[in-house]
């Protein structure tokens, strides 16, 4: 539940990269524990990736959800794993290719995590 404060908190303060990363490590640690307390422990340290390929294939995520946790994983990548100065993947180099503010495009890829991380929250209290 922490992550999930520290997402909400962060993105609230206008820390957007913080909020991006730590929303992102919300829904992988989720996930993991959603499976593992449904008796699967063989995915404990399974890359997000798989994750979400579990998921769907339990009937947790549909198609469509599916994209938003992927996209939501390729906007992460860029803030957490190297990338050459001006990288298309990178929100400077997304800014300039948009002709806009950097600081926009960093808020909108942590809206998009947040939306991600309340969409699991979500299915997680129905289900």
């Amino acid at each position: 539940m922490r992550l999930f404060e520290e997402a909400r908190y962060s993105f609230v303060y206008g820390q957007f990269i913080a909020s991006a990363v730590l929303g992102f490590a919300f829904v992988e640690r989720t996930l993991a524990a959603m499976f593992y307390g449904a008796g699967r422990d063989d995915l404990q340290r399974a890359t997000s990736e798989r994750l979400f390929a579990e998921a769907g294939n339990a009937g947790w995520l549909d198609e469509y959800e599916l994209d938003l946790f992927r996209l939501a994983r390729k906007l992460r990548n860029p803030l957490v794993h190297l990338r050459i100065p001006l990288h298309r993947e990178l929100p400077d180099a997304r800014s300039i290719k948009q002709e806009t503010d950097p600081y926009e495009v960093v808020e909108d890829d942590a809206k998009h995590k947040l939306q991600v991380m309340f969409r699991l929250v979500s299915k997680n209290a129905a289900g």
